[in-house]
């Protein structure tokens, strides 16, 4: 079975280089609140609140 993969666009924020998961290499979006929205459609964390129980 193939495995996806993902091309590596820069060096590793891991403080743990043999790490290769996807928070490691791109770094975690806890890590930075301050992160622009990809789509518009992005929620709030104050919005998934809201809809998350639903």
């Amino acid at each position: 079975m193939p495995q996806s993969s993902v091309p590596m666009g820069g060096q590793s924020n891991s403080a743990a280089p043999s790490c290769d998961c996807l928070a490691h290499v791109y770094g975690n979006a806890a890590d930075r609140p301050e992160r622009q929205r990809r789509y518009p459609t992005d929620m709030t964390d104050e919005e998934w609140a809201e809809v998350r129980p639903l």
